[in-house]
């Protein structure tokens, strides 16, 4: 006889008193991460397809502006959080963030023409950084675009990572949190999952691009209303003042190269989760590039880029309730830490040979094979793939792989990865793109994708080499 307590048990494992809170951070999790979904689409179409930017100001964005934006928000919440308490300093950056979107929404996308800089400051930033330096050029040309993609950034890293999880882990213990977090990932799941599905909704129904961009704004409004009725209570309900953010190890930039270079084993993390960030990165821009050749328009792209994200909601939930630890226990770390970089590998050669094929080879009217399309499906298929294998199984493999340190070891070293993969993933392949840019004298993002295809394929092979080494220790 089928016992439906214990199934219910088992996928729902929450008593009676509970409940509230469980709903509550379900419930949060669902917001922010709909909102940063939302965030990630909006900031990439408008840099991507708006006139006079471009893909090429991605790499511009997250290698430079990005890192000192968040060098300075860093700053700003040590600050606060020394001086305020928890609750005080989430509402603060909440309503930083709505005010921002609204006014960004109602004000600076409608009047981008008029606000732009005019010639005459551009002329002075062009004596400085130079003729050829175009892409630069448009960073402040265009600095409320500049603006809002690195304000949309910080969602991600400010909101989700410090606020939302910081709430979670003042609240719950760890007994409770391997029972409640699967739930919380899954709350983030579907999200991503009706977030995409609505962005295209949204885009499809607008009368143009400037109207979608309001709706989708005013929707992010409305989610952050709820997050902050949802912390309001969650505060009223517990006490939010114990949670101290400087209780976390700190370590700085070069005490982490040291205590990594000094051990092969977390060397090798290091080099895992590197991987991953710069090869993602890597292929994910040139992907973005070649598509909007074929999408032309700001709600092509972002309809796009919305079926996408429903599709990475969809697999990743599924993924994660019925397969991710059934794998790892059946095929063990080593071949389950395997599937991310080959598969990802794979989608990203297929990527690069049609890529290649449609920009070398010549197409006449009547050829059947439409190169750059394949190129695109495949780049989104690469780019799908990439982020269903993260939450599922890199993530999981990842954290694993800490088990037979020691706990000063565990402590200290994933401290000092957290602070050198931050800066050698999505920076230090950014950081590649400009200076190769710099060396061939070309303004253009494609013109280097031969350049660097060999470099992508390197931090494949030494992704996989650390996962062999690895796997000597973990059986």
């Amino acid at each position: 006889m089928v016992d439906f307590r214990q199934i219910r048990e088992k996928i729902w494992p929450i008593t009676q008193e509970e409940l509230p809170k469980v709903l509550l951070l379900i419930a949060m999790k669902f917001c922010v991460t709909f909102v940063y979904s939302i965030l990630f689409v909006c900031k990439d179409t408008i840099i991507i397809t708006s006139p006079g930017l471009g893909t090429e100001l991605i790499p511009i964005l997250k290698g430079t502006v990005m890192i000192v934006a968040a060098v300075a928000v860093s700053a700003l919440y040590t600050r606060l959080t020394s001086r305020f308490s928890f609750e005080k300093v989430f509402y603060f950056f909440l309503l930083f963030f709505v005010s921002f979107f609204v006014l960004y929404s109602f004000y600076l996308y409608p009047n981008r023409e008029n606000l732009a800089l005019g010639e005459s400051k551009l002329s002075f930033i062009r004596s400085i950084i130079g003729e050829h330096r175009v892409h630069w050029l448009a960073v402040f040309k265009y600095w409320f675009h500049t603006v809002f993609f690195i304000i949309a950034e910080l969602w991600g890293a400010l909101v989700i990572v410090t606020l939302f999880w910081g709430t979670a882990n003042t609240i719950n213990n760890v007994e409770e949190a391997s029972r409640f977090y699967n739930l919380f990932s899954a709350g983030g799941h579907v999200a991503t999952l009706i977030s995409g599905l609505s962005i295209g909704f949204i885009t499809t129904a607008s009368s143009d691009y400037e109207h979608s961009v309001k709706y989708l704004m005013l929707l992010v409004v409305g989610l952050c209303a709820f997050i902050l009725v949802a912390i309001w209570n969650i505060n009223k309900r517990y006490d939010l003042s114990q949670y101290k953010p400087n209780t976390k190890v700190k370590i700085s930039f070069s005490a982490s190269i040291k205590k990594i270079v000094t051990s092969q084993y977390l060397l090798a993390i290091c080099l895992i989760v590197v991987g991953y960030g710069f090869t993602m990165n890597m292929v994910e821009v040139f992907w973005k590039d070649t598509a909007r050749n074929l999408f032309h328009s700001s709600s092509e792209f972002q309809s796009l880029m919305g079926t996408i994200i429903s599709l990475i909601g969809f697999f990743s939930l599924i993924m994660c309730v019925f397969f991710s630890g059934n794998i790892i226990r059946a095929w063990g770390w080593t071949k389950s830490a395997l599937i991310s970089p080959l598969c990802i590998s794979l989608f990203g050669l297929l990527f690069f040979v049609f890529y290649f094929a449609g920009r070398y080879m010549t197409q006449g009217p009547e050829s059947s094979i439409n190169f750059v399309w394949i190129a695109v499906m495949l780049g989104a298929g690469h780019n799908i793939i990439a982020k269903i294998l993260k939450y599922s199984m890199f993530d999981l493999t990842k954290e694993m792989a800490y088990i037979p340190l020691s706990y000063e070891e565990k402590i200290n070293g994933k401290a000092a990865i957290d602070v050198i993969s931050s800066r050698l993933g999505k920076s230090g392949s950014s950081w590649l793109q400009l200076m190769t840019m710099e060396l061939i004298g070309s303004s253009l993002l494609a013109s280097t994708s031969g350049y660097l295809f060999p470099v992508i394929a390197l931090g494949f092979a030494t992704w996989i080499w650390a996962i062999f080494f690895i796997g000597k220790v973990i059986k």
